[in-house]
């Protein structure tokens, strides 16, 4: 077993996979492993990958398309780490990201961590804020579920997670396909009353094309996600 994992669902990420890897693989230690989950990419990015000779990086192909809950979700069933780590495939981690997560996981006693982002476009030295959490929000789990049914903004992002492999046996198997990762994550850990809150930026988000969140969706399927996430909560109480 090692000490830190680093979960990444990749599909497609040649553009942007060689950058977030440098930044992940500078500041995890060397028992780490990084486990990348691949989609089915038609592109370089396993090429790219396997060009780091870092023994630390194990490539999952996957033999189906997961989707990407699918993906995060095998992801972390296999993971050995103490801390498990989730990463976009075209995100920046910033420097001590690592140290600062675990350090707040340990002293907070919480099975998961999540922090603030900032954004960017092209130049990483462009970035601005972009989302993040109140350290209040620690002692409120009722009031969190309740904001993430409301729609509220409460930017429960896997990207700017650390999971402890103490909840695992919670949250896998995932209860349902059409819960995304992330908010089934925010849902267990809240429920358990474990989620610390941190303020400090732990990723730099990465603005592009292809990571654009629609919310422009119809009434109705708005009526349809709240449907199954209530479910999902009852399945979690």
């Amino acid at each position: 077993m090692c000490s830190v994992s680093v979960c990444i669902a990749t599909y497609n990420g040649a553009e942007f996979i060689r950058d977030q890897l440098r930044s992940i693989l500078e500041q995890i230690p060397e028992d780490s492993e990084v486990l990348v989950g691949d989609d089915g990419s038609t592109d370089e990015t396993l090429l790219i990958v396997e060009a780091f000779h870092d023994a630390r990086i194990k490539i999952i192909r996957n033999t189906m398309n997961l989707g990407y809950i699918g993906n995060f979700e095998n992801l972390i069933a296999v993971a050995t780490g103490e801390y498990i780590f989730l990463s976009d495939q075209d995100d920046l981690w910033p420097p001590g990201r690592v140290e600062k997560m675990i350090s707040a996981m340990k002293s907070s006693e919480s099975l998961m961590v999540v922090g603030s982002m900032e954004s960017f476009v092209d130049s990483v030295d462009s970035r601005k804020y972009f989302c993040g959490f109140d350290q209040a929000r620690n002692r409120t789990p009722v009031r969190n579920f309740l904001d993430i049914f409301a729609g509220r903004s409460v930017p429960y992002f896997g990207c700017a997670m650390l999971l402890s492999k103490k909840i695992k046996p919670y949250l896998i198997p995932f209860y349902s396909k059409v819960v995304s990762h992330d908010i089934w994550i925010a849902f267990v850990a809240n429920r358990r009353n474990s989620v610390f809150h941190l303020s400090d930026v732990v990723t730099l988000r990465r603005v592009h094309g292809r990571n654009l969140t629609n919310n422009n969706r119809g009434l109705f399927d708005k009526v349809r996600t709240r449907f199954v996430w209530l479910v999902a909560i009852f399945h979690i109480i």
